[in-house]
């Protein structure tokens, strides 16, 4: 079931009992966003149209039809109706991977507007995991720098490896710990090189949470 796969017992435990504020951290900011499907839409046509599933094949087993819409509707603020993917398929990833669905959308604003922005549109790596610094400033071409995908599923699973199997082996992925570690796997190595990066998270955090209550 979804909220045990998240980590929820309840829709109601998506807000936790304690808010961050920018102090509570460092202080950050990238770019991320993601898109919508709720019936026959552009975003949908445009999403199969680039390899991931149709949406009538993606099951999501237990997940009621307001808490998608409510993913959804983070989707289509922060990637401004444009974003490649949509509810059903980042909950889907969620489901399988156990990475919750508030870390999913925070890590995809953070970074590239949910696939709208940077280099995330041309390697359809919405995470920009492998994308790195080098590559900054410049058009995405296949390189040490970055990372394509030929779909935008294998992206966001990509993403969902990484944080299950190098930043949380063996324990339970939550957002709060990311900020917390500092985006820090065991080993040191930091997901991002932004030193303002937690101000960022936080914020997002907060204000992502709050539509999903």
């Amino acid at each position: 079931m979804l909220y045990s796969l998240l980590g929820y017992n309840s829709l109601k435990s998506l807000i936790p009992p304690m808010r961050f504020t920018p102090t509570d951290f460092g202080t950050t900011r990238r770019s991320g966003t993601v898109s919508r499907d709720l019936g026959r839409t552009r975003t949908q046509a445009r999403t199969q149209s680039q390899g991931s599933a149709p949406l009538e094949q993606i099951n999501l087993e237990g997940v009621g039809a307001d808490f998608v819409k409510k993913v959804q509707s983070v989707i289509d603020k922060y990637g401004r109706g444009k974003s490649p993917i949509n509810a059903q398929q980042l909950i889907q990833a969620s489901q399988k991977s156990g990475v919750p669905i508030d870390f999913m959308l925070v890590s995809g604003i953070q970074e590239s507007n949910l696939g709208t922005a940077g280099r995330a549109v041309a390697t359809r790596n919405i995470f920009n995991v492998g994308n790195t610094d080098g590559g900054d400033g410049k058009a995405a071409k296949r390189d040490k720098y970055n990372e394509f995908h030929d779909d935008w599923m294998s992206g966001i699973n990509r993403f969902t490896s990484l944080i299950t199997k190098q930043y949380f082996p063996g324990k339970k992925p939550t957002l709060d710990a990311f900020i917390a570690n500092d985006f820090r796997r065991p080993d040191g190595a930091r997901y991002m090189t932004n030193p303002k990066a937690k101000q960022a998270y936080i914020s997002l955090a907060n204000s992502v949470r709050k539509m999903l209550k």
